[in-house]
């Protein structure tokens, strides 16, 4: 559907806003924190709440609820925990004298993330 369609393309834009917020403003730990709290949890929330008949207080499908969800607060949380959280793991190691950690971190982490 367009919803679908339009959700993905807002989340992957909005790396770039998380990406420059977690540089310039915030750093990566907040800007994550902030991200998660703030639009991807109360978005997923709202998506799921949708789902259920008569709870948001409308006989019909609350469709005002799922764009709002859909389409504004899971794709801009989706993007700001994008930008940062792959950073934020490879900062926890030393940048030389563990280097081969962080090639296997890096490594790893895209598995997890095109496997699932």
């Amino acid at each position: 559907s367009s919803y679908v369609s339009i959700s993905t393309a807002v989340a992957y834009t909005t790396p770039f806003v998380g990406a420059m917020l977690a540089d310039n403003l915030l750093g990566e730990y907040i800007t994550i924190i902030m991200g998660c709290c703030l639009c991807y949890i109360p978005g997923l929330i709202l998506i799921a709440l949708t789902t259920i008949p008569n709870f948001m207080g409308r006989i019909n499908f609350n469709v005002r609820a799922i764009q709002w969800g859909l389409l504004v607060l899971w794709p801009i949380g989706t993007g700001t925990v994008k930008a940062c959280v792959n950073v934020f793991g490879a900062k926890q190691f030393h940048p030389i004298l563990q280097s081969s950690l962080i090639e296997r971190y890096y490594v790893n982490f895209y598995m997890c993330i095109n496997i699932g």
